[in-house]
């Protein structure tokens, strides 16, 4: 709303879209999403639903649950890399042609670092400005579309700065919202989530220990 009052050009949404937006669930209700980036989310939160669906068999060590979970896994992957391949090569033909090869260049550059730094996780050392990295890695991904592309162009508008500038500017904005999100949302949130796994494992411990003192008293 900041933006549209700068631009003097009215919220281009209501607030039924705002709060299925909130909620991530925008598509499931047929409105479109404010930002570029949390359409992701409700994909996650989808994924997450389904494994909390078959956690159950699946720790029980069912069979059929087991084998559904591989071979959706594996469709999923070969869905993936259909579907990338499509988009990639739909890319050049679109409205974004002239970004073409150059965008997905970079987008591939960045799986392949991800990849090699993922296969080499056990050989890099402990490092306290990479772990500060990854702590806010999450809320740094929400916001620096909306927060960050804002600031940026708001600065080289209204700052009279040079792009360079303006973007340290919103780098440090964004990097700033997203520690702030972290130490008092998602920290919090993993603590709560902690607690509550604890609680609910704490009978079946129990009962194992109990189980196993019994047996052993025979």
């Amino acid at each position: 709303n900041g933006n549209g009052m700068f631009w003097q050009r009215p919220f281009p949404y209501d607030a039924w879209t705002v709060v299925a937006n909130c909620l991530l669930i925008q598509d499931l209700v047929g409105r479109p999403s404010i930002d570029l980036v949390n359409w992701t989310l409700c994909v996650e939160l989808r994924f997450y639903l389904v494994v909390a669906l078959v956690a159950g068999a699946v720790r029980r060590g069912s069979v059929a649950a087991l084998a559904g979970v591989a071979v959706a896994a594996a469709g999923l992957v070969a869905a993936a890399a259909a579907l990338g391949g499509l988009f990639v090569l739909c890319w050049r033909m679109g409205a974004l042609a002239y970004q073409y090869p150059g965008v997905p260049a970079n987008y591939a550059c960045a799986l392949m670092l991800f990849g090699a730094l993922y296969a080499a996780r056990s050989r890099i050392p402990a490092n306290r400005v990479l772990d500060a990295m990854a702590a806010v890695s999450f809320p740094f991904y929400l916001v620096h579309s909306l927060v960050g592309y804002s600031v940026l162009k708001l600065l080289i508008l209204t700052g009279q700065v040079g792009y360079p500038l303006a973007l340290a500017g919103a780098m440090l904005a964004v990097l700033a919202l997203a520690a702030a999100l972290h130490v008092t949302i998602e920290a919090a949130s993993i603590r709560w989530g902690r607690r509550m796994a604890l609680r609910e494992d704490l009978p079946s411990s129990i009962s194992s220990v109990t189980e196993t003192s019994a047996q052993a008293s025979r």
